[in-house]
Formats: structure tokens, sequence, C-alpha cells
């Protein structure tokens, strides 16, 4: 029940700026500032989504098989990212042999509050683990309903470096933007 009320949340969540923008006698003026206004998404939402992207990743990095992942996409990402793009934008976590799945047992820590910006949802942030961390950032859009991944984007970097951002390699881009 639990997680069809948190599905539900994130459906409504990013749905909010759909239906304000959508709705009739609203001026291209009042679009423009509803679009640039971020609106903020309850963060248990946020986390649930993250991990979702997060268990993803680790299974295609444990069998070397991305399809699921790219399947959980838009159509504009699935069109510009094939499997084969994620396993290289992958290799260095599979080279440090990171179990991510370990990530599911912390809460990641939000760089900024997650948010709708101009109708894809926002979030950027990391799992404080050591000695290196995970630092992400994903973007989500509705599709049927759903919220699916629009932009990926998965570093480790050193614990110690973490605030500064020096990454351990370039891992985990997939940017359909």
């Amino acid at each position: 029940m639990k997680a069809v009320l948190v599905r539900l949340c994130a459906g409504a969540a990013l749905g909010l700026l759909v239906l304000s923008g959508g709705q009739a006698g609203v001026s291209a003026q009042d679009n423009t500032a509803a679009a640039q206004a971020p609106k903020p998404v309850n963060p248990a939402v946020a986390e649930k989504l993250v991990k979702y992207v997060i268990i993803a990743v680790d299974q295609g990095n444990a069998t070397g098989n991305y399809s699921v992942l790219r399947e959980l996409g838009t159509a504009r990402f699935q069109a510009v990212t094939s499997s084969a793009r994620l396993s290289d934008a992958f290799a260095n976590l599979r080279k440090i042999k990171i179990d991510m799945s370990a990530l599911m047992m912390l809460k990641p820590v939000f760089s900024k509050p997650p948010a709708i910006e101009n109708g894809q949802l926002k979030i950027a942030g990391y799992f404080a683990t050591t000695p290196i961390r995970i630092r992400f950032t994903m973007s989500f859009a509705q599709q049927n309903g759903q919220p699916r991944i629009a932009s990926l984007n998965i570093v480790p970097v050193k614990a110690t470096a973490a605030a500064g951002g020096d990454a351990l390699g370039a891992a985990g881009k997939s940017d359909s933007q």
C-alpha cells in the first residue's frame, strides 16, 4: 500500500506542472513565470526515484545488461542512449567494483531541494559513503503517467573531495539533453 502511495505521489508531483501550465486562461507570461519557478517535491518521493535508478544501475553493472535501465527512460532518452552507451558510461563504477545495492540502506543527501523545473523533476545529491561517495544528478519526465528517466549522471568521487568535485573518472553520464 505504501509503495502504491509513493508511486501515486511521484506521478502527482510530476503532473502538477503539466496541469498548472495547461489550464485555459493562463497567459503566455504566466506560463513563462510558472516554468521558471521550481516547484518543490516531497524528498521521500525523490529518494524513492533515486534508489529506483541506483538499483537499476547496480543490476546493469552486475549483469552487463543495461536494457532495463534504458527502458526506464523517456522515449527521447531511449532514442539517444543505447544499452552499449550506458555500459560505457558506467564502466568506471564496474572497474572500481562498487556495490551500489548497499546504498539502498542509506538516505541520499540532496545538494538542493528536489523540484520540478521546466516540466522535469530535477534531483541532485550524493550518498555519504567513505572512502568513495556516489554523486548523482537525475531528471525525470512524465510519460504515460509514469516518471521516466530524462537524464542521468552518476559519478564516484573521493569522500574528502566530494565537496570540491574531484571525480575518479567520468562514470555514468548519460544525458538526453
